[in-house]
Order: C-alpha cells, then structure tokens, then sequence
C-alpha cells in the first residue's frame, strides 16, 4: 500500500518545501523560518513612519469608502470600519513580518501586505458586524478587501524603495 502511494505521489504533493519554491511569498515552513531569522537579527523594528503610513492608508480607504457612499465624514460613523480595521492590520501584520526590517525592505514585500490584508480585512467586517449587530455583506469584504489590498501593497512597495535606498 505504501508503495502504490509513493509510485501515485512520488514527490509532487504540491505543498511540500521542494514543489512550493516558496510560490507566494510564503513556505509551508515560514513560521519556522521567521523566527529563526528574527532571533538572527537582532533589529526587528522598522521606522516609525511605516507605522503611521499603514495607519494613514488604512484611514484613507476608509475614509474613501465613506465618501463614495455619500457618508458625511463629520459623523463619526466612519470609525466603525476603521478601527477594526486597524485592529485588524495590527494582529495581522507583525505576524507576517511587516514589522520587521528583514523584511519590510525586500522587493516584494506586497505579497506579505496582500496575505496581511486577506486575513486582516475579514476579521475586521467580523469585528465590525459585532460592533454594530449587523450581517456581514460578502461583497463588502471583497471590495475593502481589494482596495485596502492595493493600497497597502503600493504603500508598502514604495516604503521599501525608500528602505532600500537609504540603507545603499
């Protein structure tokens, strides 16, 4: 049985190390990787002013977001998509790594930003729909999904470049 299985499957599963060739940004193993890495270099924090921008970016998607639906931004209505927003950047990013100088100043830091925003953007329309005790519409989150997705992937691409420039 073990034989037929490994003759079916010689080694073309497609998640292991070797097939994955880190397709995406990310291996089966970048947990392990990461922390390894981090213990390695021993400065972690990237400048403060990344911190604010990702901030800034995610006030202003929200903030356009608002504006496109005729919301006035004088009410503070437009708080219950930020903040959970930026609550749910804030558990997602650093995990991946956007907090990190190994790797928020790699070409290619936009896939970390996109995996961030996919887990980041649900779990704040789930926050957000507790918040108000409202249904969550699937196409709310596709759309902050995609647009917070470009923004910060843009954002965090030129940020790089700045990184990178500054450190040659």
């Amino acid at each position: 049985m073990l034989i037929i299985i490994r003759e079916t499957f010689p080694t073309s599963f497609p998640f292991t190390p070797e097939n994955f060739n880190g397709r995406f940004g990310l291996t089966p193993s970048f947990l392990w990787d990461r922390i390894t890495d981090v213990a390695q270099h021993p400065s972690p924090r990237v400048p403060n002013w990344i911190i604010l921008g990702d901030g800034l970016f995610l006030l202003g998607v929200t903030l356009a977001g608002e504006v496109t639906h005729g919301i006035s931004l004088l009410s503070p209505r437009w708080l219950t998509t930020f903040i959970p927003l930026l609550i749910g950047w804030a558990l997602s990013a650093p995990p991946l790594g956007l907090y990190h100088t190994l790797y928020a100043n790699r070409f290619g830091v936009s896939v970390r930003t996109l995996w961030a925003v996919l887990l980041a953007v649900p779990l704040a329309i789930w926050l957000r729909g507790f918040w108000l005790q409202t249904a969550v519409v699937p196409l709310f989150v596709l759309v902050l999904t995609a647009t917070t997705g470009v923004a910060l992937a843009t954002w965090r691409e030129i940020a790089a470049l700045v990184l990178r420039s500054r450190k040659a």
